[in-house]
């Protein structure tokens, strides 16, 4: 960024009133407090360390309707953020937050209300709500380029003549082709992250649930998905550490900042009940010495018929040992037919066809003259 040193703090796929599994702590889904628990800590940890600007770059919550324990989290940690009449706050809608019904709503109308009543004091924009893909000159020096969740409008949007001596800040929840990431990442609704390369001097990314250093090559640039803060995607288990992104500009740096979560445990066997059952025990000792952790079994190749023989109390004890327990048992031997085989001597559809119309019936015939097909079918 030309001549220009800005220190920046950046997070996304918070999730806050995520739920999952049964486990409860004060009467409430153990998972949903981890994921506020989560979200505060890293915002203590973004005040302590002074950043210029922050950037929140969608699903801030997990979906519109979240518990009110949840909205009491958010308003306190965005207020945390808003005390220092200097700090910058970017904050984009991601696919979460948006409302499906304009009548709904979405929590990030009160993070917009609790943003304008500081405006008011300050006498300028320095805080930002974008449910819309737009423009925003910071202290008419630094040229922001907001991104959000917005169906049919960011693959359009139309990012402009771009000041090229001025420093360029791009925000974005969406996918980003050419990052090298599954086939979602490059379909119709993509963005082009080479394309966003060539005009932003930081872009700080959100959707993909694990931090990824989106320009490894490029001293110039600093781009990444920073990543959940918990492990809240459909398939969180092979996910990595979780945080939030310290940037600077001066020497174009950039590190993953780790915010303490729950711990994981992830095995898998293959066999019949007594393997199994030994995966069972061992997990019961790993668990006992963890603070009930996200604990999953896989089991591959279990034959069929067998399933009395698992020990139910060592799955009752893993079950209670873990705020999140997973037994995904996958049968094996599964028996496959070849379509040769099974079609050996049948009637062709000709034969089927002869042996049809032989039978006589004047109507068939009528009807295939109607159609002009009435030639001979003996």
């Amino acid at each position: 960024m030309p001549g220009v040193g800005i220190r920046g703090a950046s997070l996304a796929d918070v999730h806050l009133g995520y739920r999952s599994g049964t486990s409860t702590v004060g009467g409430r889904n153990s998972r949903e407090v981890d994921v506020e628990q989560a979200w505060l800590t890293a915002i203590d940890q973004i005040v302590e360390a002074r950043v210029d600007i922050v950037t929140i770059a969608g699903d801030l919550v997990h979906h519109p309707r979240i518990s009110v324990p949840a909205i009491h989290a958010m308003i306190a940690g965005v207020g945390k953020l808003l005390v220092d009449s200097r700090r910058v706050v970017l904050v984009v809608q991601g696919n979460h937050d948006a409302a499906r019904l304009a009548e709904t709503g979405t929590p990030l109308d009160l993070v917009e209300q609790c943003m304008a009543a500081t405006e008011v004091k300050l006498g300028r924009r320095r805080r930002l709500v974008a449910k819309r893909p737009c423009r925003h000159a910071l202290g008419g020096w630094i040229e922001t380029v907001l991104l959000p969740f917005s169906v049919g409008e960011v693959g359009t949007f139309d990012l402009g003549d771009l000041d090229l001596w001025n420093p360029r800040i791009a925000v974005v929840h969406a996918p980003l082709a050419g990052a090298g990431l599954n086939p979602h990442y490059a379909g119709p609704h993509s963005l082009q992250l080479d394309h966003m390369l060539e005009r932003f001097h930081v872009l700080a990314a959100g959707d993909y649930h694990d931090y990824t250093d989106l320009a490894p090559d490029r001293a110039d640039r600093i781009a990444f998905y920073s990543g959940s803060l918990e492990r809240t995607s459909s398939n969180f288990w092979s996910e990595k550490d979780k945080g939030w992104v310290l940037w600077d500009t001066q020497d174009y740096s950039h590190e993953l900042v780790p915010v303490p979560g729950r711990s994981v445990l992830d095995r898998r066997v293959a066999g019949g009940p007594e393997k199994v059952n030994e995966a069972l025990a061992e997990m019961v000792s790993e668990l006992d010495a963890l603070d009930k952790p996200l604990a999953r079994l896989v089991v591959e190749d279990f034959p069929r018929g067998q399933r009395t023989a698992i020990d139910g109390g060592l799955l009752s004890r893993c079950r209670q040992m873990a705020t999140v327990w997973r037994f995904d048992l996958r049968y094996g031997g599964r028996e496959s037919v070849v379509l040769s085989d099974r079609r050996e001597g049948a009637a062709t559809i000709d034969d089927e066809a002869r042996k049809f119309f032989a039978r006589g019936d004047d109507s068939d015939r009528l009807c295939l003259s109607a159609l002009g097909l009435d030639g001979d079918t003996t």
